[in-house]
């Protein structure tokens, strides 16, 4: 069959969040938030819920001005030469280790913004339509982002959050949709489902988000009529993290073609 691909995946979750009961936050309150708001509000199980998409890679064409200053410092510095862009450019070649970590660097602060934004919708949230006892999620889409794989992209969206005191996101809930990976030994495009949780977060949250993520698998083969279901989960850390660190993307402009 054709791959599925989700135009708008904020549209898409919504759908998946109306089908479990749940309610974009401004249908909820029913009025203009005068607030910054979060996505979503899961009244049964007492959850905020604020969606951020990756949509496309942190060193992006869009980042242009940015990326040119990088690369004229790197031939200043003669960590690269001019042939060495075009070798890294067709993929012919390695980006020198500095350069990766000065990437890193600049793709943290990049992932720092958005989620210092994301933890204060959903406090704000929180406060307006919440209580003591509500949990904060972060669901964090990773739509276009191919610089750095899931086993490095992850780890670093939790380490901004833990090494921060002023950000108590509960669960952050890393997953994908239209952006397929490659198993060993496996012919199936796979999608992961990541998650992680504050020390304070509460004991039933675990089991919140894990249901959250077997019902987000359904609804997406209900939707595109899916009929190989094959799913695994990975309960163990370190079970988990050998699985992630052997994922590979699959670019979309291979997997579904140009116009995507």
């Amino acid at each position: 069959m054709e791959r599925p691909f989700v135009n708008d995946v904020e549209v898409f979750i919504s759908k998946f969040i109306h089908s479990i009961d749940g309610k974009l936050v401004t249908e909820y309150i029913n009025y203009t938030p005068d607030f910054e708001n979060a996505d979503y509000f899961l009244e049964e199980k007492n959850i905020v819920i604020e969606l951020k998409c990756l949509e496309k890679d942190l060193f992006s064409e869009e980042d242009l001005e940015r990326n040119e200053r990088l690369i004229d410092k790197w031939l200043q510095e003669k960590i690269i030469t001019k042939a060495d862009i075009i070798a890294i450019f067709l993929r012919k070649k390695q980006i020198p280790e500095k350069c990766l970590q000065e990437m890193f660097q600049l793709a943290r602060r990049t992932l720092q913004k958005i989620i210092e934004k994301a933890n204060k919708q959903l406090r704000e949230t929180k406060k307006k339509i919440g209580n003591n006892e509500t949990q904060k999620i972060l669901m964090v889409c990773n739509d276009g982002n191919y610089l750095f794989n899931h086993n490095i992209i992850f780890p670093l969206i939790c380490d901004i959050i833990a090494s921060r005191n002023d950000i108590d996101i509960n669960s952050t809930i890393y997953f994908t949709v239209n952006q397929s990976s490659l198993l060993p030994n496996s012919n199936l495009d796979w999608s992961v489902w990541m998650t992680a949780y504050s020390d304070d977060s509460r004991e039933s949250l675990y089991l919140d988000v894990n249901e959250l993520g077997r019902k987000f698998n359904a609804f997406y083969n209900d939707t595109f009529n899916i009929q190989n279901k094959e799913y695994k989960e990975y309960p163990h850390t370190i079970e988990g993290i050998k699985a992630i660190s052997e994922l590979k993307f699959i670019p979309k402009e291979i997997i579904y073609g140009s116009n995507k």
